[in-house]
C-alpha cells in the first residue's frame, strides 16, 4: 500500500492522513509480530520517528483521536 500510494512526502498533512489510513488497516491484524514489523516499515518509509508511529497506533487502537 505504501509503495502504490502517491502522496506529497513534504506535506505533513498528507503524511498524517496517509499514516492514519495505514494504521486503521494495521489495527485489524491479529499477529503481533506482523504489526511490529509493519509499524517499523511505516516509520522508515514515511520518515517518521518509530516511537511517534507506535504512539499514533496505540491512539487508534484504543479509539483515542489526535
Amino acid at each position: 500500500m505504501i509503495e502504490k500510494t502517491k502522496f506529497n512526502e513534504n506535506s505533513i498533512d498528507e503524511k498524517r492522513k496517509f499514516l492514519l489510513e495505514l494504521l486503521e488497516v494495521l489495527k485489524n491484524y491479529d499477529n503481533e509480530v506482523e504489526k511490529d514489523f509493519y509499524l517499523k516499515e511505516i516509520s522508515k518509509k514515511l520518515n517518521i520517528r518509530e516511537d511517534s508511529v507506535y504512539e499514533a497506533f496505540n491512539r487508534i487502537r484504543f479509539k483515542k483521536t489526535f
